[in-house]
C-alpha cells in the first residue's frame, strides 16, 4: 500500500476569490453568496457545501511558463495565470479514481468537454503541480454530472 504525502507548497498564496465571470451574470447559478460561471461549477459547488468541504473559489496563482531560459533578448518570463474553480483552502485530499488508485488533490476545475481537457487546462494544472506540488483535478461536466447523481465525490480527508 502507497503511503500518500502531502508536500505542497502554499508560500505566497493568498487564498482569496478572484473574479472571473468575466461580466455575466445568470441568477441560476448562484450558490450561497457565489456566483459561478458554468452549470458544472455550481454542481461542484453543490457537492462540496453538502460533504462539509471548505474550499475557495477562484483561487489566483502565478506560475513560470515551462522552460529553463527566458526566450533570447528577455530578461524575465511573463508568468502564467491559472485560476482553478475551487481550491481546498490548503488541505490536501484523497482522491479514488475509477481504477481504485488515490491521489492527494487540492481542488477542482469544472470543464465542458466532450472527449478530451484542452492542453491549456492541462498545461496550468500540470505547471501548479511540478511547481508548487499543488494537484488540480480536472472533472468534465459528464462527470460531475454523475457524482451528483450519486450525491457525493470519491473523495475524503487526508
Amino acid at each position: 500500500m502507497t503511503t500518500l504525502v502531502d508536500r505542497a507548497n502554499w508560500r505566497g498564496v493568498i487564498v482569496e476569490s478572484e473574479a472571473v465571470n468575466g461580466g455575466s451574470v445568470d441568477p441560476r447559478l448562484r450558490h450561497e453568496g457565489v456566483q459561478y460561471v458554468t452549470e458544472g461549477e455550481l454542481l461542484l459547488a453543490k457537492l462540496l457545501c453538502q460533504m462539509s468541504v471548505a474550499f475557495t473559489p477562484n483561487v489566483k496563482f502565478l506560475l513560470a511558463p515551462s522552460g529553463n531560459k527566458p526566450p533570447r533578448g528577455r530578461i524575465r518570463f511573463v508568468p502564467v495565470i491559472y485560476v482553478p474553480d475551487f481550491v481546498f483552502n490548503r488541505l490536501g485530499l484523497i482522491w479514488t479514481n475509477e481504477d481504485g488508485t488515490t491521489e492527494i488533490v487540492h481542488g477542482l476545475e469544472a470543464k465542458s468537454v466532450r472527449s478530451h481537457f484542452k492542453p491549456q487546462a492541462l498545461r496550468k494544472a500540470r505547471l501548479l503541480a511540478e511547481q508548487r506540488s499543488i494537484h488540480i483535478k480536472l472533472l468534465s461536466e459528464t462527470d460531475i454530472r454523475r457524482y451528483a447523481a450519486l450525491g457525493t465525490l470519491p473523495i475524503i480527508r487526508l
